[in-house]
């Protein structure tokens, strides 16, 4: 027992000795990418402000009885850019954006409608991040970033066929990525774990624009 633990700690002692031993400066001057988001802190975080705020319809009705909820989603669509500096860091930004839509039956004081409601949640945050391995084949990386979130709903009775209400707010967003993976191709797939406006989980493709 004891000595299948030993042998597997020098192994694992071994591969990341490798991995150092392999590290390589950056040799692009822009990376960009594109991925999808598992993104349902958006969403949660801006509704904590808006139950600060007298948002009329939006986000459901307190004095009817709703019924009938159906919702479509696209979590998060994230779009990013960095540019390395000195050996291990990289500044840059990233935007994001969410869609969703609810429909549901209100009941208020006898009187019934159906609803719609659009819901749109943007955010753009300045990024920091420390590559903490950069070898042959992998990098690894940790960062955070802060920046501004903007919140845009609007309610519809569809059978009157008209707006009942319309509510949008800016509001302070963050980002902490603990740990992310990029191989070290040029085109390359990359994953992530969030905690905050990205997503829990985001994967997709990035792009370096290698130097001359």
């Amino acid at each position: 027992m004891i000595k299948n633990i030993l042998t597997n700690l020098g192994s694992i002692f071994l591969l990341v000795n490798s991995l150092y031993s392999q590290e390589l400066t950056p040799t692009h001057k822009h990376q960009i990418q594109v991925g999808y988001g598992y993104n349902s802190f958006n969403r949660i975080y801006a509704g904590l402000w808006i139950l600060t705020e007298n948002a009329g319809t939006i986000e459901g009705e307190t004095n009817g009885k709703i019924k009938n909820t159906q919702e479509s989603k696209f979590s998060s669509l994230n779009l990013s850019y960095n540019h390395p500096f000195k050996e291990r860091g990289s500044w840059g930004a990233s935007f994001t954006a969410g869609y969703y839509k609810l429909n549901y039956d209100l009941t208020e004081n006898k009187n019934y409608s159906h609803r719609k409601q659009l819901t749109q949640i943007y955010t753009l945050t300045p990024s920091l991040y420390f590559h903490y391995l950069r070898n042959k084949t992998l990098q690894m990386y940790f960062g955070a970033e802060a920046g501004i979130l903007y919140y845009k709903a609007k309610a519809y009775d569809t059978e009157l066929d008209e707006q009942v209400g319309n509510y949008h707010k800016i509001i302070p967003v963050f980002n902490i990525t603990p740990i992310g993976m990029r191989l070290k191709y040029k085109f390359s797939p990359y994953i992530q774990v969030n905690i905050g406006s990205r997503g829990w989980v985001e994967a997709g493709l990035s792009y370096q624009f290698r130097q001359k």
